[in-house]
């Protein structure tokens, strides 16, 4: 594959975060984190609801709520530094009161930099957030860490379970990326500016995340698994290890990384925002791919997810998944006329293949991610690189 644009590679950054968190959400969490994730869904819609916004306010409402609950919600730095045993988190130095002053400060200082960025750029769509959220975290203290650590992600997956493949149809529609197997004429109007603006709004939240973690020292978790890997790393994962390590020692040096956190404009009807919006995107965010082939292989990717979750459904548990004598009215049949519904082409068979190789690699990467999880059992803080999925990188030894 050539060259490809810098919006375009910050473009596959996000797809791979949908598509990972589809995977978890609908493949891996078990029933009872489900349901809790449901709940919190659910409760932050109704209270959102009976503020009387609607269409993209609601939905810029909405995600203001779960970024905020997501950070009240993690736990606290004690908690987090007895289930990980990581002398790195802090100095020794700092005795318990200290770190828990500090650990309040920053959250506090996280919710409010957050809550003032979107009331300037969302206007009243963020005025009720804060209320909401306050009311809702008593109710969701209980939840299991698995919901609640990168909540905002994991919501997003619960409300929109074809966020993926509807992402790659908008960025197609609106020329950000571009494959013969997206030809931008044969693909349905969908998605909705809906999807569109939360998944906007989730960049933003991303760009914020790095900056508070630039702003508190947060931990270089690429460096970290670099250094403490137990299994043999191939050199595309090191050299993506690499990249990322590189890429936060870059943004923790500049002097101002607020100033290159764009605000979404949710809306924006200029052709060429997106490209811009993307650009930027991918200057202060980057990603360590679960999926790292090609722009035409995504949709291998993409329909091996969705072939997995109809299996894992309860209503088809019993339905073959492929049938070379006559595929008709199997999973892969069924998962392929969706997507032709859509302007995407592929046939049972591939679908089959597809999803027999992701069985056993990156669902398999998935599930292992949401084992390690539940074993620490603790929602870390927000603002740091995602410590788990760095972990399942670290003891990985093929990630081609």
């Amino acid at each position: 594959m050539g060259r490809i644009s810098p919006w375009q590679t910050a473009a596959l950054d996000v797809l791979d975060l949908l598509f990972f968190n589809q995977i978890l959400v609908l493949c891996a969490l078990d029933d009872s984190e489900r349901e809790w994730l449901h709940k919190i869904v659910v409760d932050v819609s109704f209270a959102v609801h009976e503020t009387g916004a609607t269409g993209l306010e609601a939905e810029c409402m909405k995600h203001g709520v779960f970024c905020l609950l997501e950070i009240m919600l993690s736990d606290d730095q004690e908690k987090q530094e007895a289930a990980m045993n990581l002398p790195l988190v802090r100095p020794e130095s700092l005795n318990a009161e200290v770190v828990r002053g500090i650990d309040a400060y920053t959250r506090d200082f996280f919710q409010a930099f957050l809550w003032v960025l979107g009331e300037e750029a969302h206007n009243d769509a963020m005025k009720p957030t804060m209320q909401i959220a306050t009311n809702l975290a008593v109710r969701f203290r209980a939840a299991p860490s698995t919901v609640r650590y990168r909540l905002t992600e994991r919501s997003l997956a619960h409300e929109f379970p074809m966020a993926p493949l509807d992402f790659v149809g908008w960025a197609a529609k609106a020329e950000i990326i571009f494959s013969a197997k997206y030809p931008p004429a044969k693909l349905a109007d969908k998605p909705s500016e809906t999807l569109a603006a939360r998944v906007g709004l989730l960049c933003e939240f991303a760009m914020v995340r790095n900056y508070m973690g630039a702003q508190t020292k947060a931990p270089n978790m690429a460096g970290v698994a670099l250094d403490n890997n137990v299994a043999p790393l191939s050199q595309d994962t090191i050299s993506m290890l690499l990249k990322q390590k590189y890429r936060f020692e870059e943004y923790n040096r500049l002097p101002s990384l607020c100033n290159m956190v764009p605000v979404f404009k949710v809306g924006e009807e200029d052709p060429e925002y997106p490209r811009t919006f993307f650009t930027t995107v991918g200057q202060v965010c980057t990603r360590y791919r679960i999926w790292n082939g090609t722009l035409a292989s995504w949709l291998g990717a993409l329909g091996a997810a969705m072939v997995e979750v109809n299996r894992l459904s309860a209503n088809r548990s019993g339905r073959p998944i492929y049938n070379d004598l006559n595929n008709a009215g199997t999973i892969t049949d069924d998962v392929a006329k969706l997507l032709k519904e859509r302007g995407f082409t592929i046939n049972g068979r591939t679908l089959y293949q597809r999803h027999h190789e992701f069985s056993g690699k990156v669902f398999k990467q998935v599930r292992t991610y949401h084992h390690l999880l539940k074993k620490y059992g603790v929602a870390f803080s927000t603002h740091h690189d995602d410590m788990m999925f760095y972990t399942l990188i670290s003891n990985t030894t093929d990630q081609k």
